[in-house]
């Protein structure tokens, strides 16, 4: 199983990488990392490269190109100035993607400015159709859970 590891600059996708995937890899400024379900299955967790500021059409061509099962979209929850930005992130993911899962993953829990899920939810006018996880990405317990989450909506008849 594959997922994509996608968020803004800042919103701690290499950590949370790094934090739940063993084995890490990096090729051509993608990082990869994987994560043993049983003897049998994997997950495998990808994360584009990141130019130094954020480019959106960039970002645009690899989720177009992208053959995963379900992504995993990051979003600094203390950076409210970044919202609208995930915004657009999400409509892109949906647009090429639209049976494809995904969850967003509200990073930074643990900051005392950070947005709670449901302020996230009611600011980023997103409905019930995307589940909304709260997240510490160098936190094990939190990652896997929601690599959980995500697993459970990919593998669900």
């Amino acid at each position: 199983i594959e997922m994509m590891v996608v968020g803004l600059p800042g919103s701690g996708k290499s950590s949370f990488v790094r934090t739940i995937g063993h084995r890490l890899k990096t090729s051509n400024g993608w990082i990869s990392g994987h994560l043993s379900l049983d003897d049998n299955s994997q997950v495998r967790l990808v994360e584009p490269p990141q130019p130094a500021s954020f480019e959106y059409v960039w970002l645009r061509k690899v989720i177009d190109q992208a053959e995963v099962d379900g992504f995993l979209v990051l979003v600094d929850s203390t950076r409210p100035d970044q919202f609208m930005e995930v915004v657009y992130l999400l409509h892109t993911i949906r647009a090429y993607h639209p049976d494809t899962p995904c969850v967003l993953v509200a990073n930074k829990q643990d900051q005392p400015e950070a947005w709670t899920t449901q302020q996230l939810r009611v600011r980023l006018g997103t409905d019930g159709d995307i589940q909304i996880l709260p997240c510490i990405a160098n936190d094990p317990d939190t990652a896997e859970m929601v690599v959980i989450e995500l697993l459970k909506q990919i593998l669900q008849p």
